[in-house]
Order: structure tokens, then sequence, then C-alpha cells
């Protein structure tokens, strides 16, 4: 379980005279349905690529925490404790250290972010070529069915190098974590999923 890839499954309403359709994809969701979340806190950790991250310099890259209300405080403890049990992330004495920021969802709850900006700007770039949406829509084109399946918080299951995890510790009231595993909103991190699409899929 701990290296396959998790899924969250949405079934659409299909008519009537597919119903046969409809039973061959329910009897591959059963065969398959070790793999299907019905948790995102219930993630596997690929084996098959790592994320790196490599510098324009060696300087270390630090900013500053914000500010906190109380209420916010507690929310973000919560967390921070749950990443931890998660394995996502561990504590750090890096000498880097960015910030966070709380981003309000729209259904009003809190969400935890990785405040990267410094750290993405020293990065170098990975021009790993990124689908283009529009051409992958016209090879649809004449087929009358399709599938998606949404690998459930995608990037969250891969590892960030080792070497390199150091580079990822942000600031907290209770010091500083570094990620295990590759964040949100860390430059090169879609070149990253795509080159695990690509070996998983292509």
């Amino acid at each position: 379980m701990k290296d396959r890839p998790l899924y969250l499954l949405t079934l659409e309403p299909i008519p009537e005279q597919t119903s046969t359709i409809k039973k061959e994809f329910e009897n591959i969701i059963l065969k398959y349905k070790e793999i299907i979340a019905d948790d995102t806190k219930r993630l596997g950790r690929t084996h098959l690529i790592e994320h790196t991250i490599d510098l324009i310099h060696s300087f270390p890259i630090q900013t500053k925490k914000k500010p906190l209300d109380l209420s916010t405080r507690q929310w973000l403890k919560g967390e921070v404790e749950d990443m931890l049990r998660r394995g996502i992330i561990r504590p750090s004495n890096s000498p880097y250290a960015t910030g966070i920021s709380i981003a309000i969802k729209k259904d009003g709850f809190l969400r935890f972010c990785y405040a990267a900006i410094g750290l993405n700007y020293a990065t170098i770039d990975d021009l790993y070529t990124i689908p283009n949406i529009t051409e992958l829509m016209d090879l649809l084109a004449g087929f009358e069915y399709c599938s998606i399946a949404d690998l459930a918080s995608g990037f969250w299951q891969i590892p960030v190098a080792e070497r390199d995890r150091y580079k990822t510790a942000f600031r907290t009231p209770w010091g500083l974590y570094k990620f295990n595993i590759m964040p949100f909103r860390l430059k090169n991190a879609p070149a990253t999923f795509q080159k695990l699409m690509i070996r998983v899929l292509g």
C-alpha cells in the first residue's frame, strides 16, 4: 500500500442504456479498491521519482514569520501535529527558513500554505514539458466515453530528495520543520509530477 497511488473517486450519472459499461466499470473499481482513497489522510508514497531542488546560489534563504492571532495559532498547531503524524514533515535545524501563510478557502475553512517565494526565486527552472490542455482535449475528439483518474493530493505522494529536504524548512511558533514530501507551491513541482505521470501512464 505504501508505494501505491491513491485516488479519490467520483462517479457521474451514466445513462441507463450504458448499464453494461457501468457494471464493468464498477467491477474494475472493486478489483482495485485498495488504491482508491476514501480519505485524503490515507495516502501512498511513490518510489519511482523524487523531487530535487537545484539552486542558483548556496546562500541560505530566510524569510520572516508572520504574526498569528490566537485562534489561527491553535489551528496551525493542530495542522503541524497532523502533518508530523502522517510523515509529511519532520523537525529541522536547517539554516533555511521560509514563512507560511494561512488561506481562507471558499467554504470558510483554513488552509496551510507553504510560502516558498524566496526559495522559488533561487531555484533553477526545470523546463520539462507540461502538456497543453487544449491539445489533450483535441485527442478526445470522436470518442464516446472517457474516464478521469484524479490523484488524491498528488504532490504529497512524491518524496523530496533527502539531500534537498533542509531547503524546504519553514518557521512556526514551535520551531522549524522541513518537508519529507513535495509541498504545493514549490517551483518545478508540476514538472516533477508530470515526469511521474509519463513514467506511470506513458
